[in-house]
């Protein structure tokens, strides 16, 4: 399972470093692929056990816990960000905070996780 998350390349920092804008928040991705153009329509893949949970804070991509699935030495939550859903995996749960059903919560993403998709090529 993997997350879309739909955005436009701001600019090409470097060779292989893009800077997108993801929901009006800026984020750095490192991408083996060194032809994206500023303005090009995209999408962020990133893996359910990449993105972390944790309690609201300002300058990030805020959800709300829709749903939570308890097996056993994970804990997988269903988040709503803009409407759209976003798969979260956390590994061994009794380390980390149990959020509940219907609480805000910030959402980051491991950033040498993240992986930039052509919009085209999710779009056809």
């Amino acid at each position: 399972k993997a997350n879309f998350l739909e955005g436009r390349v701001v600019s090409m920092m470097s060779k292989n470093e893009v800077e997108l804008d993801i929901r009006g928040k800026k984020f750095k991705v490192f991408t083996p692929k060194d032809s994206f153009s500023e303005g090009a329509r995209v999408f962020l893949l990133i893996r359910p056990e990449s993105v972390e949970l944790e309690l609201k804070k300002s300058n990030t991509l805020t959800g709300i816990v829709r749903q939570i699935i308890y097996l056993g030495s994970r804990m997988v939550y269903e988040i709503e960000i803009a409407k759209s859903p976003l798969t979260v995996e956390i590994t061994n749960p009794q380390e980390h905070k149990i959020f509940s059903k219907g609480e805000e919560v910030t959402v980051t993403f491991k950033e040498k996780s993240l992986h930039i998709i052509p919009y085209e090529e999710i779009k056809k």
